[in-house]
C-alpha cells in the first residue's frame, strides 16, 4: 500500500485513505492482498484505451453535467442514455456506482477513474 502512495504522490495525485484502499482494492482482482503482473498489465491496458478515447469520452460526457455543477447525477446520465436508446440506470446499476466511488459524488475525475479501474 505504501509503494502505490508513494506512486500516485509522485503524479501529484495524492490519495486520502478511502481513495487509496479504493484504488488497491479496484486492482487487486483476485483479493490477494497485491497488485501482480497480470493485474498491472489489465491496468495498464484500460488506461492506454481510456487515453486513447479521452476526445470522445469528452466530446460525449462532459455535456451530461446539463447544470454544469461539477456532479453527474443519475437523472443527467438518463438523460444522455435515452438519447441514444438506452435503458436508464437500473437500482442494481445505481448501487453499484454508489460502492465504487464510496458514497461521494460522481464528478468527471472520479468517472474517468472508474471507467479506469472498473
Amino acid at each position: 500500500m505504501q509503494e502505490l502512495r508513494y506512486h500516485f504522490q509522485q503524479a501529484e495525485h495524492p490519495l486520502s485513505e478511502d481513495e487509496l484502499n479504493f484504488a488497491f482494492a479496484s486492482m487487486d482482482f483476485d483479493n490477494s492482498g497485491e497488485i501482480d503482473f497480470e493485474e498491472f498489465s489489465e491496468l495498464l491496458l484500460r488506461h492506454r484505451r481510456l487515453i486513447s478515447r479521452l476526445d470522445q469520452f469528452s466530446k460525449y460526457f462532459i455535456p451530461i453535467d446539463a447544470n454544469e455543477d461539477g456532479v453527474l447525477t443519475p437523472q443527467e446520465m438518463n438523460v444522455v442514455l435515452a438519447s441514444v436508446d438506452e435503458s436508464p440506470l437500473s437500482q442494481d446499476e445505481l448501487t453499484f456506482l454508489r460502492q465504487r466511488i464510496g458514497g461521494k459524488d460522481l464528478t468527471w475525475e472520479r468517472f474517468l477513474e472508474l471507467l479506469l479501474v472498473v
